[in-house]
């Protein structure tokens, strides 16, 4: 409870209980009155430690991945999984499948995607901004454990392809664990649906950890208290609407032979392009197409340079600026100190081959750029950075 639900520091309370360790070694205490002290103490941490959780919880929602950041979902979802096995008296997922490092280990699935961008998800919450729906995804009561190779495969999927299986053999939701058979019974998933097992979720949190949340909590910690809120829903989305979109993707053409990695890249910056989409950006970052490419350029204010955005060697992500000649490179380069002040990360200026008329400036982190769950994250960290680049170089500019 209090590194879990608190999130204590691991140092917590280890002298007292190491000098009880050595008292049970010596016979100078007993198990018993070792249990009694362990509940006393975290009866006594009860309070501090609940408040702890609601705050991180609301800073998690604050940085965009809700319940999906606690580091401890894992755990809990394993607790829940656990009381149904008992309950049926049939075990389906152990603990080990949620430590393994192995592609079958259990992960966590958001049932709502985080990017929509399918008929299905956009027509039924079709009655939610994209400020809404990023929350509905990243509520507790839309966050399912299965198996990691399962997750790839179902992706951005319909529910009603989720919960069936497939004719390829893919099994879905009503094949799985009991938390997946449970979600499974559903006839769609919609906004409500997360509201109402959110709420499960935190009643067995209060039965199995012995705490009780008070007034209004629950609901401030789903994050969506709009799904009640008496909204007129807007007419459904045609179709063909959206499949008038799909069929903007680029065809393979026969001169060139597309990899696995051309594919990945197509679906990052195909979610890339619809996210910018959802959060008003179409115009500007969001307003060319995607492409098999590792790269995706941007057009900023001065003719004399372009940003870009680079899917590295599939474990880096990177913003940079395409400076055409040599003249204005060294112009930029003259304003070094004050761009990279303005932009708050240095750059690397020098990584153009020597011979190279135009040159790039690069800023790269490491990321797992082709990990679905991340993509939000990924793309808030593009948008945001590209933004913070344009006003360094506009403010460069006019000097």
């Amino acid at each position: 409870m209090s590194f879990r639900l608190g999130g204590f520091q691991s140092s917590y309370q280890s002298s007292v209980y190491y000098n009880k360790a050595r008292d049970v070694s010596n016979e100078a205490a007993t198990l018993d009155s070792v249990s009694e002290d362990l509940g006393n103490t975290v009866d006594g941490d009860m309070d501090s430690a609940m408040k702890s959780f609601i705050a991180r919880t609301n800073r998690r929602f604050d940085a965009g991945v809700g319940f999906y950041g606690w580091r401890d979902l894992r755990y809990f979802l394993f607790e829940y999984e656990y009381e149904k096995s008992v309950k049926n008296n049939i075990e389906k997922v152990n603990w080990s499948l949620f430590t393994r490092v192995e592609k079958d280990k259990v992960t966590i699935e958001h049932i709502l995607p985080q990017i929509p961008s399918k008929w299905y998800w956009r027509n039924m919450f079709r009655a939610y901004t994209a400020a809404e729906i990023k929350m509905l995804s990243a509520s507790l009561g839309n966050l399912l454990p299965l198996s990691q190779s399962i997750n790839s495969s179902l992706q951005n999927d319909s529910f009603p392809d989720k919960k069936n299986r497939s004719s390829n053999g893919r099994r879905g939701y009503s094949n799985g664990s009991h938390s997946e058979i449970e979600v499974a019974a559903e006839q769609d998933w919609t906004a409500e649906n997360i509201l109402e097992r959110g709420q499960t979720l935190l009643d067995f949190m209060e039965k199995r950890w012995r705490l009780e949340f008070l007034g209004n909590a629950k609901m401030e910690l789903l994050h969506i208290p709009f799904v009640d809120d008496g909204r007129e829903v807007p007419p459904e989305i045609p179709e063909v609407e959206i499949m008038a979109a799909a069929a903007d993707k680029p065809k393979p053409t026969s001169t060139r032979e597309l990899a696995d990695r051309h594919y990945r890249r197509f679906e990052f910056w195909s979610n890339f392009v619809e996210y910018c989409k959802m959060v008003g950006r179409d115009k500007d970052i969001g307003s060319h197409k995607p492409s098999y490419d590792d790269w995706y350029d941007v057009t900023i204010s001065n003719p004399d340079y372009h940003a870009f955005f680079q899917l590295y060697h599939q474990r880096v992500l990177r913003i940079g600026i395409y400076v055409y000649r040599p003249e204005d490179f060294a112009r930029l380069e003259s304003e070094k100190a004050e761009i990279e002040a303005l932009y708050g990360s240095p750059f690397e200026w020098y990584m153009s081959r020597k011979k190279s008329v135009a040159k790039r400036i690069l800023h790269s982190i490491d990321a797992d750029v082709h990990n679905p769950e991340l993509y939000t994250q990924h793309f808030d960290w593009l948008i945001a950075h590209f933004d913070k680049l344009r006003n360094a170089l506009e403010t460069a500019d006019k000097k």
